[in-house]
């Protein structure tokens, strides 16, 4: 099995080669055939620390720069991943919340047409039993009626026969002092008899 390896680790595992190589190319050039030996001056030296600084960063820093942004990246994964987790929950909390609330929809137009169905009929039982209630009322109150006319009917006919047989009394009584007879009772005792 074969693993390609990036440019920044081939580097690291020929750095010293690299390295040498370059002090060797600096130190003779090739000029027309001729090898010309470089005293160093201010741009070599710098040229020289450049690399030097370059290869011990890579040498001693990297790993651990390396092992920083692994662990920064995992972080970051992890978190992503909750998050990523957390919408999926929040997205199927959401879905059956939205299940539940189209079932309470369509139980409250069952529960509303059921309702309505139900008002109906109590509507038509209740003009029926209104009506039923109303007439009973009536012929109670008619009985009552019919009663009270008879009660009064029969007080009206002892009222006039009472006072019927006191008038005649009353006359018979006038006529007789009158004609000034003697009577065996006084005015006060026939009135207490008319009236029982």
């Amino acid at each position: 099995m074969t693993t390609s390896l990036s440019f920044f680790d081939w580097i690291q595992k020929n750095l010293k080669f690299i390295f040498f190589s370059f002090c060797i190319v600096i130190a003779t050039i090739n000029l027309n055939n001729k090898i010309w030996i470089l005293l160093p001056n201010e741009e070599l030296i710098v040229v020289f620390c450049f690399f030097s600084f370059v290869y011990f960063c890579s040498l001693y820093i990297a790993p651990a720069i390396e092992t920083n942004l692994d662990e920064r990246s995992s972080t970051i994964a992890k978190e992503l991943q909750q998050i990523v987790n957390l919408n999926k929950s929040l997205l199927e909390q959401s879905i059956l919340i939205y299940s539940k609330q189209l079932k309470l929809v369509q139980s409250i137009s069952t529960l509303s047409t059921f309702s309505v169905n139900l008002l109906i009929e109590l509507a038509k039982k209740s003009k029926f039993s209104l009506y039923q209630i109303l007439m009973s009322q009536m012929k109670s109150k008619i009985y009552g009626l019919l009663g009270i006319t008879s009660n009064f009917k029969s007080n009206l006919q002892m009222k006039i026969v009472d006072s019927l047989r006191s008038g005649v009394s009353l006359k018979l009584f006038r006529l007789k002092l009158k004609n000034n007879t003697s009577l065996p009772f006084t005015l006060a005792q026939f009135k207490n008899i008319n009236l029982k």
